[in-house]
């Protein structure tokens, strides 16, 4: 727990600096394994930062795109996270969703996943990249 709260105030410090040279392009390294970008955008948003991602913009948006792509992530992000595994009871993964968090409305589900694939995720959240009120959970059968 010590370990998240020093993370989370080195986001917060970097955030509150950051805001000084808001229309700047800067990276920060956090920790080992956690970098923090931050890119001016010429959209007005309501508040200072906004979670975002660039993109490829060759989306299609199809939930077998996703769910297939997901299939594909899931084992490396699971690796990733094994030798932290048991330092915390649950494991959430969210993800910006660079396929169909373009959409403006809150899109289709994903389509399930083969629950093999859940390993050691409680929960797997997609979150659009240009409004992090839109999101969604991927289901496991």
């Amino acid at each position: 727990k010590n370990r998240i709260k020093q993370t989370l105030k080195s986001i917060e410090n970097i955030l509150v600096r950051h805001l000084k040279k808001i229309d700047e392009r800067k990276e920060y390294m956090v920790s080992e394994n956690f970098e923090v970008w931050i890119w001016p955008t010429s959209i007005k948003f309501e508040s200072a930062y906004v979670l975002g991602s660039s993109m490829d913009d060759d989306a299609t948006g199809s939930a077998e795109v996703i769910r297939t792509n997901l299939e594909w992530i899931l084992p490396e992000k699971t690796n990733k996270i094994k030798k932290y595994s048991l330092n915390y009871s649950k494991w959430w993964l969210v993800m910006i969703d660079h396929i169909g968090g373009a959409k403006d409305e809150l899109y289709d589900p994903i389509l399930p996943l083969k629950n093999d694939l859940r390993a050691d995720w409680e929960k797997v959240i997609c979150v659009s990249p240009y409004d992090t009120k839109k999101w969604r959970e991927v289901t496991f059968n």
